[in-house]
């Protein structure tokens, strides 16, 4: 049997895992850096639905704000409860919402990761995109806790 050389294979994975979004063993590491998640591999920011809209023309003017630690909808009644990695490129974000009888009832959605700047709402194809806050229309942001 010959000797395998391993020369570079160090690098050659450090390529590799740049390209991999940070799961949550990741995040335990420590805190994000400046304008990321502390629990995604995504900008902290807002996102529009770009198979229906363009950050300068969001669609009924809807965005989410995806917080450090959440994701934020507007005029949303539930609470929120957690947001996880579930997976290398899916998260969940769980919360508590009113019934019709107005008892809490817990509720998930399931996204997966599709790109550096964008996820999905699996099952439903929203196809959230990141957009900077200077090409946002006013009227379209609304969570007073964004910087």
């Amino acid at each position: 049997m010959t000797a395998l050389s391993l020369a570079g294979s160090t690098a050659a994975i450090r390529t590799l895992e740049k390209q991999c979004p940070r799961g949550a063993a990741a995040n335990a590491e420590g805190p994000a850096g400046p304008g990321q998640s502390r629990i995604l591999p995504l900008p902290v920011g807002y996102y529009v639905d770009a198979r229906m809209s363009t950050c300068e023309k969001p669609f009924a003017d809807i965005a989410i704000y995806l917080a450090e630690d959440r994701i934020v909808q507007r005029g949303s009644s539930c609470k929120f409860t957690s947001l996880k990695m579930t997976g290398a490129n899916a998260f969940r974000q769980t919360e508590s919402c009113p019934d019709i009888d107005g008892r809490p009832m817990s509720a998930t959605q399931d996204y997966r990761i599709t790109g550096p700047q964008s996820f999905e709402l699996v099952g439903f194809g929203d196809a959230w995109t990141f957009c900077s806050a200077n090409r946002l229309p006013a009227k379209a942001k609304f969570y007073r806790a964004a910087k």
